[in-house]
């Protein structure tokens, strides 16, 4: 009688989604937990790169690539988690994914003072 669940000895084991498989962004999404319990981080090294060169994002030393990937790791782990959690959106990396709140909070407060001093200008001019 053969075995329903016959394997076939000569087809190697690997983990999900399959040898071969390239994506990196697998290991995030489908198994978000392997980054912890094996120490495996090395999909944030390949998107960090990818984000580097994407952005021409230029480093003045080291220790600041150093502090901008854990900023990164952290963002992409927040943005793959909320991705996780099926929501209406998707959330995405973008330029400011190795940026602190802070920075990012400043960034916004600049180009809201732009736009007020632009409002006040046509203003100005609009009761000439």
């Amino acid at each position: 009688m053969e075995s329903l669940f016959f394997v076939f000895a000569a087809l190697p084991c690997g983990d999900f989604p399959g040898p071969g498989s390239n994506n990196h962004r697998t290991v995030a999404t489908f198994n978000p937990m392997r980054e912890y319990i094996h120490n495996d981080d090395r999909h944030i090294d390949t998107h960090f790169e990818d984000f580097i060169s994407a952005h021409n994002k230029k480093y003045i030393h080291d220790r600041e690539a150093t502090k901008r990937l854990n900023l990164f790791r952290h963002n992409f782990r927040f943005i793959e988690s909320k991705n996780r959690q099926g929501l209406t959106y998707r959330l995405a990396i973008n330029h400011l994914a190795d940026r602190t709140d802070e920075e990012r909070k400043v960034r916004e407060n600049v180009f809201e003072i732009f736009l007020l001093k632009v409002e006040i200008h046509r203003k100005k001019n609009w009761f000439r």
